[in-house]
């Protein structure tokens, strides 16, 4: 997956990193710790995910066989923004915060649409989808900006996890296959953790982050699969 010893030594460190960092967030969870340290932590696992990115970026963007593969570090980019505004500047559900970044999450999986090339059949199901969600949120009362743009977020990684097993025309890794199923697990949780109550809901807000974290480990680790293909003698 490496070129080099040293970035060997980089990826085994992140994932060490990424292990902790989960470790110390479920275990600050469990005994209900200040929730503006753990989202603090939670954004740290964001951060550390950017800057591996950043570092194949800067080295191998230019370099790649296939230069669309930079797609997925767009969109690895584009999480950082929106986890800027839904952990490290949460204000709640409902505030403006939440909504930035949900939206931002929204050009998180157009960004990734793009890397998988839907095709026409899955663009047409994602409109119908999406208007006939709307047509439901009208009728229950919930046609607001926050639901629409949650809803929406909900069609389209459900759609690019449909697009990442089924797509023939991007040759797309297994690492980003399970990573984006994962994400799908995550953005799914908390759909479930928002409509229920009890254990249930208890569960859902449990497995979140066991879902988010991985899944951008492993779509961090699929860039940097990617990046085994650059052409060593430009580099």
């Amino acid at each position: 997956m490496v070129k080099t010893q040293a970035e060997k030594v980089i990826l085994i460190c992140y994932l060490i990193v990424e292990a902790i960092l989960l470790v110390i967030i479920k275990a600050l969870q469990i005994v209900d710790y200040n929730v503006r340290i753990i989202d603090n932590w939670m954004y740290t696992a964001i951060i550390v995910n950017t800057i591996i990115t950043i570092i194949f970026f800067v080295k191998y963007a230019k370099h790649l066989e296939n230069k669309h593969d930079n797609i997925i570090a767009y969109g690895l980019f584009l999480t950082l923004i929106a986890d800027l505004f839904l952990t490290f500047i949460d204000q709640g559900n409902g505030s403006v915060c939440n909504f930035i970044g949900i939206a931002c999450f929204c050009l998180v999986e157009f960004t990734y649409a793009l890397y998988l090339k839907p095709g026409k059949i899955t663009i047409i199901l994602r409109i119908a989808l999406f208007a006939a969600a709307l047509i439901a949120l009208y009728k229950v009362g919930m046609f607001d900006a926050g639901s629409i743009v949650g809803i929406l977020n909900l069609i389209l990684i459900l759609f690019n996890v449909i697009n990442a097993w089924t797509t023939k025309k991007v040759k797309v890794s297994l690492l980003f296959k399970i990573g984006i199923t994962l994400f799908l697990g995550c953005d799914y949780a908390i759909l479930f953790r928002g409509l229920t109550s009890g254990m249930v809901h208890d569960v859902a807000d449990f497995v979140v982050w066991i879902f988010y974290i991985p899944a951008q480990v492993l779509i961090v680790l699929s860039y940097v699969k990617a990046c085994k293909s650059a052409n060593a003698n430009q580099i």
